[in-house]
């Protein structure tokens, strides 16, 4: 019985609602049905409906294995390189042609006193890295220093403050 009259009052409160909506904005509004997926040829009544929430049991099966789940890998952070027989920062500030260029130390070569960067290059206001990669061979003198990890700002694009 409270289940009716619950279903009553709340019928009541919608067709008022929709009658003041409707009056106020002077359109139509929409009449909305549940979907229900019966099979095609048979009948369902509200009494089937009842008897099939009231029957359902919650289901007590227990998952045993989970090393097939991954856990979702956060594709925002930018991306880190790795670091390859380097003692200082992987970050390097280089000079060529008068111009400062940040790079990525790749190796080391203590005999020659040289070092294999590659390069990026400038587009725009922030720095990208070229494809193919510009990786070349610096003497040490031409290696200004370490920089801090240029910050991300969109795919492939990085911003960087140069010593100057």
């Amino acid at each position: 019985m409270d289940t009716q009259v619950t279903e009553n009052v709340t019928q009541v409160f919608i067709a008022e609602l929709q009658r003041t909506r409707q009056q106020l904005t002077d359109k139509p509004t929409r009449k909305r049905t549940k979907k229900v997926n019966v099979a095609p040829g048979k009948a369902i009544t509200v009494a089937d409906l009842q008897n099939n929430l009231n029957a359902a049991e919650p289901s007590t099966s227990v998952r045993t294995e989970t090393s097939h789940c991954k856990k979702k890998q956060d594709t925002t952070a930018p991306r880190k390189r790795r670091r390859r027989n380097s003692e200082t920062s992987d970050e390097e500030e280089l000079s060529e042609g008068g111009k400062l260029y940040p790079g990525l130390v790749m190796s080391n070569d203590e005999k020659h006193e040289e070092t294999e960067i590659s390069a990026m290059k400038k587009r725009g206001k922030f720095w990208t890295w070229p494809n193919p990669p510009d990786v070349v061979w610096y003497r040490k003198n031409q290696i200004k220093g370490p920089l801090n990890p240029p910050q991300k700002i969109g795919d492939n694009l990085y911003q960087t403050n140069l010593k100057s």
